[in-house]
């Protein structure tokens, strides 16, 4: 008795099992079924859970190129997260409104000078008091952010692996740099505007409007309080990047030169362990 190919009898058969030709094609076989044949198997599914649960599962998931990014997910391995910076609560909390008390003591000076004035005329001086007084809470608020600042970025450095030398100076560079930008857009350059520019000319257009010295002092501390949130948004940019092209720029570049040669010495000095082989 004769048999024939087995694709005659299994014409669905797998065409790479019967062994004809260049891609197991037997004549008995239709081209749909050549076509059946050539389709790749649906892949095996993978358990979820945060690794592969075998090999199988860990070679699929790892060679099928049709698995997307969410099945990915699933192959152990390091990743490189880059969280952001912690919050500093002298810039992002409450306590940032201590740095515009000098504004305010510049703006209500006039008022607290009358005020004082009609209370006791032995007064006059206690205005000008407590505008100093104010400059004082300022410049403890800018030196406690400085310290906050550099403390941060020290602690930022140790855990990113630097050394105590190298976490030391970043702290530093953090740490001036938070006062350099303090005093100016905190200590002095607001509040001088404002004694100099705008408390004046408010000033004189109350007098010029109401024709008396009450509504002089109340267009003069009015001008000074709108002025405030509108020198926020011009004096805070200019003073950050006077800050990063005088002091962060530079110390960047000195520390980077620094860092490096940390790493190359690091290469070529001998372990510890070994010194006394050595």
């Amino acid at each position: 008795m004769t048999y024939l190919p087995a694709a005659y009898y299994y014409p669905h058969y797998p065409a790479y099992y019967s062994g004809y030709g260049s891609y197991g094609v037997t004549p008995f076989q239709t081209a749909s079924t050549f076509v059946e044949a050539q389709k790749p198997s649906p892949p095996a599914k993978v358990r979820k859970g945060p690794y592969p649960q075998s090999h199988d599962e860990f070679h699929h998931v790892t060679q099928c190129p049709s698995l997307t990014m969410k099945n990915t997910a699933y192959i152990p391995r390091k990743q490189n997260v880059e969280l952001p910076p912690p919050k500093n609560p002298f810039v992002n909390g409450i306590f940032r409104y201590a740095g515009y008390l000098n504004e305010l003591g510049e703006a209500f000076v006039h008022p607290m000078h009358a005020a004082f004035t009609a209370i006791n005329p032995k007064w006059t001086g206690m205005a000008h008091k407590v505008v100093d007084a104010t400059y004082k809470a300022v410049f403890a608020y800018t030196c406690m952010d400085a310290a906050y600042s550099g403390a941060q970025a020290y602690f930022r450095a140790r855990q990113d692996g630097n050394s105590e030398k190298m976490a030391a100076m970043k702290g530093l560079q953090a740490g001036v740099g938070q006062g350099i930008f303090q005093l100016l857009a905190s200590y002095y350059v607001p509040a001088e505007i404002i004694k100099r520019v705008f408390n004046p000319m408010g000033t004189k257009l109350g007098m010029m409007l109401g024709k008396t010295k009450t509504m002089g002092t109340v267009g003069g501390t009015a001008l000074s309080l709108l002025a405030i949130p509108l020198m926020v948004k011009v004096v805070d940019p200019l003073s950050e990047k006077l800050v990063h092209a005088l002091w962060t720029k530079p110390t960047n570049r000195f520390l980077e030169r620094r860092d490096q040669g940390e790493v190359a010495r690091s290469f070529h000095a001998p372990h510890k362990a070994n010194a006394a082989v050595l």
